[in-house]
């Protein structure tokens, strides 16, 4: 089935409906995160509707922490294929690390929040050395 003129775009036009600015577009497809756009005698770049969709995941798995190495990974290779199993890996994997930083961030928020109630806690005249020698011995049971 031929593709009509029509399903492509600009750059601009690409860059418009995302938000993305031209050069970012640029820098994802220089990477190889973007399938690389056709171009026409003049030179201009052109996109087929699912380049919106790559652009879409990438910003999403930026957001969800991925880096630009991982989503390479992630996304669908020049044919257009989904690798199952790798993205799935990925996400359980992405998954836990989230869970790791959840655990570490609340065991740091408690020890933040057991030093502040400490520090509220001391009588004005406390010397300030001996109360900071205090709250750094509690920090560390």
């Amino acid at each position: 089935m031929k593709k009509d003129k029509s399903d492509l775009m600009r750059i601009g036009q690409l860059a418009s409906l995302t938000g993305l600015s031209t050069s970012k577009i640029r820098f994802y497809e220089d990477t190889g995160l973007l399938i690389p756009a056709k171009r026409t005698a003049a030179g201009y770049r052109l996109y087929n509707q699912a380049a919106l969709l790559v652009l879409d995941l990438i910003q999403r798995g930026q957001q969800a922490g991925f880096g630009l190495k991982d989503m390479k990974a992630l996304l669908p290779d020049e044919q257009g294929k989904w690798q199952k199993a790798s993205l799935i890996a990925a996400l359980e994997s992405k998954i836990q690390d989230i869970d790791a930083m959840q655990t570490t961030l609340t065991a740091n928020r408690q020890r933040l929040e057991s030093a502040l109630n400490h520090i509220v806690n001391q009588p004005d005249n406390t010397d300030c050395t001996d109360n900071a020698r205090t709250v750094v011995e509690q920090s560390l049971k």
